[in-house]
């Protein structure tokens, strides 16, 4: 299990990842924020990954400072765990509904971080979402990924965001298959 530690005036984190068989995933989320682990849970399902995610945040001021470390600290360990590899897929896209939502979300394990996110009107958002994106932002930069997520379509943010979560989850697991070589013309990622 690749494990990362994070202490700062704001956060003190300790997260460990681990991939695994979809039927073998184990999580223990403790955010701080209930909302934040049912969006962890839905996009560790289905990237197929073990997660053992502890924070103590100052959500007294926000959710912000917690969640986008732990982005932080997941990117690390997701680098972490494709530089092991000796190959993976590399590319992946995943469409996810749920009711009235359609999310799509592109991504390149391509070692170049890149994060654009279309599609949802960002000055509506509460504080909670707005830290949501701050996560995906900060664990696809820390993870040097190249990353593209459009929402679609939807009206209820609850369905959006978990729709996003889980099209992110379910690119990223494809992106982390193993193959047994590397997926660059280049023969490196990077």
């Amino acid at each position: 299990m690749t494990r990362m530690y994070r202490k700062t005036n704001e956060t003190e984190i300790t997260i460990g990842l681990e991939m695994t068989c979809e039927k073998d995933t184990a999580l223990n989320l403790n955010s701080g924020v209930p909302f934040f682990n049912h969006m962890l849970h839905a996009m560790l399902f289905f990237t197929k990954l073990s997660a053992d995610i502890e924070c103590i945040g100052d959500l007294d001021v926000g959710t912000h400072h917690s969640l986008e470390d732990i982005g932080i600290l997941m990117g690390e360990a997701i680098k972490g765990i494709y530089s092991e590899m000796r190959g993976f897929n590399r590319y992946a896209c995943a469409l996810m509904p749920m009711d009235d939502a359609l999310v799509r979300v592109v991504l390149d394990i391509s070692g170049r971080p890149y994060f654009v996110l279309e599609g949802l009107d960002q000055n509506s958002l509460s504080e909670l979402q707005q830290s949501l994106i701050e996560f995906l932002h900060a664990c696809c930069v820390n993870a040097r990924m190249t990353v593209h997520i459009d929402v679609i379509r939807g009206f209820n943010r609850h369905h959006i965001f978990e729709a996003l979560f889980k099209a992110f989850g379910k690119a990223l697991g494809e992106a982390l298959t193993e193959k047994q070589s590397i997926m660059s013309t280049k023969g490196v990622i990077g």
